[in-house]
């Protein structure tokens, strides 16, 4: 499912804007600014996917757009079949970005938006 949502961002962010560069947690080496990554974990609902977005220092504004809008309207109630053949649907976790973080090791800026998707047993 992480695949789906990279593509996901990745594809709708180049139909309204130009592509940003999205990436899995842990990948080897970090894109230059701005880029996103997904991270998947598990939760107590099913699993969670964080999905933070980087960008230089001084593209507050930005930052804040890019999260709440483009990646809100790109993945809020988005709907995929996972690799069991499950249709699952992505849920926002209260649909709010982050503060914005400056701390980051790659001297960016950073903001996170939470999903979650239902496990199947």
């Amino acid at each position: 499912m992480i695949t789906k949502i990279i593509d996901r961002i990745t594809t709708y962010s180049a139909s309204i804007s130009k592509p940003i560069t999205v990436v899995e947690f842990g990948e080897a080496e970090k894109p230059a600014p701005p880029y996103v990554v997904v991270r998947q974990e598990p939760d107590i609902r099913g699993t969670a996917f964080r999905v933070n977005v980087h960008m230089q220092p001084g593209q507050q504004v930005a930052l804040r757009s890019f999260v709440r809008d483009t990646i809100g309207k790109a993945l809020d109630d988005f709907k995929a079949t996972d690799s069991n053949g499950n249709y699952n649907t992505l849920n926002a976790d209260e649909g709010l970005p982050s503060a914005i973080f400056a701390s980051n090791d790659d001297q960016t800026i950073s903001s996170e938006r939470l999903y979650w998707m239902a496990d199947f047993i």
